[in-house]
């Protein structure tokens, strides 16, 4: 098993990015982020889309996810800013039990201009303190993968996924953790994931995210086998939720399902777990990433740019012709699996060899180009 260089942080988590993250906790305070990310190189900023009413399990969700997102082994110190002291406090609390360095900036009282200045000079004082962080000798099973796929089509369960999938299984079997989400794309495959749960209460927690789906969408007048698959999915060959499904799942891999995650959750032992989000990949991915994936695998037939701002995101893909068409946004090619009948084993030992390069320092596209998107998953309605 290849080894890498990865940075091992005070609460005993490995990462293998060494990010100094600005996180703004409220559209109010993106303006802030984008100032302190100019101004101090290496700084990622991560925008908020949220403004200050929300209320109840949304206000909960993103609270947790922000903190969730700067304890992610890939951050090695953050700086918070938001509009007030009490949006900021809980976010920075939770990132100081890791034992980073993190510091808080507001807006409220001085300006934008003070709080830049103010927060500048933090990021600069982290930015120092966190490129002195040793490396550490590290290994697959000292990742957490989170495996998503996205503009899903024919080739996606015949190659990428199942390739994904068992690069999943390797990260598990070296000892590591893995994820997979997007509870819409499990409808009509849920039969697969209950034999695979380790015990019935793990069972019973996929069923019941099924019904909620399939209850939801009939409560608020969606007819779910109408909406999914999606244009771009039927166009690339699905043509059933079913289908899709069977396809989808296979990113996860074959091995025993731990545990079943909420938003955002971090799974708590080795093995693999399955984390109950939208399906739009952004919403999924950030979930992960507060989770604490280190790295995702983002299997793709029609193409897909997007990122995150924390963890690199491997693009793969079993379509030839979006190989061809999107190259600037792949990483890896398994469109020999179809063209040239290569085996599925070879495929995943490519993916995991890509997992391995990326650790080491590899820059994936999404990352050389800039894609950083970040979206948190919303259930309420805005009422005040």
């Amino acid at each position: 098993m290849a080894t890498f260089e990865a940075y091992e942080r005070p609460d005993g988590s490995i990462g293998i990015r060494n990010h100094v993250a600005v996180l703004s906790v409220v559209t109010y305070s993106n303006t802030l982020a984008r100032n302190v990310a100019a101004e101090v190189e290496g700084v990622i900023p991560v925008y908020n889309q949220h403004g200050r009413a929300l209320k109840g399990e949304d206000k909960r969700i993103q609270r947790e996810t922000f903190a969730s997102v700067g304890c992610n082994p890939n951050v090695g110190g953050a700086i918070v800013v938001g509009y007030t002291k009490q949006q900021i406090d809980p976010v920075l609390e939770a990132i100081a039990e890791t034992g980073k360095p993190v510091a808080g900036v507001t807006i409220l009282g001085q300006g934008t201009p003070s709080a830049t200045c103010e927060a500048v000079r933090k990021a600069t004082t982290i930015k120092q303190e966190v490129s002195s962080v040793p490396t550490t000798e590290a290994d697959l099973g000292d990742l957490v993968v989170g495996a998503e796929c996205g503009g899903s089509d024919t080739t996606s369960g015949i190659a990428s996924n199942p390739a994904t999938g068992r690069a999943v299984d390797a990260v598990i079997d070296a000892g590591g953790r893995g994820m997979f989400s997007e509870s819409v794309e499990i409808l009509g495959a849920e039969r697969d994931l209950l034999e695979r749960a380790v015990d019935q209460g793990v069972a019973d927690e996929i069923e019941a995210i099924v019904d909620y789906v399939q209850d939801r969408t009939q409560e608020i007048g969606i007819n779910i086998n109408e909406s999914n698959p999606v244009k771009d999915n039927i166009e690339g060959g699905l043509t059933t939720i079913e289908e899709k499904s069977i396809g989808a799942i296979k990113k996860g891999g074959s091995k025993p399902i731990q545990s079943v995650l909420a938003y955002g959750e971090t799974p708590r032992e080795p093995g693999l777990h399955f984390m109950d989000t939208p399906a739009p990949a952004q919403e999924s991915m950030t979930g992960m990433i507060a989770g604490g994936a280190t790295v995702i695998i983002f299997s793709t037939g029609n193409g897909n740019p997007s990122g995150t701002p924390i963890t690199p995101v491997i693009k793969v893909s079993g379509n030839p012709e979006t190989v061809d068409a999107m190259a600037d946004h792949i990483d890896l090619d398994v469109s020999e699996v179809i063209t040239d009948g290569m085996e599925l084993d070879e495929a995943g030992e490519r993916v995991t060899e890509t997992i391995e390069a990326v650790a080491s320092g590899r820059p994936v596209a999404a990352e050389m180009l800039g894609h950083r998107e970040f979206g948190i998953k919303r259930v309420g309605q805005h009422i005040v």
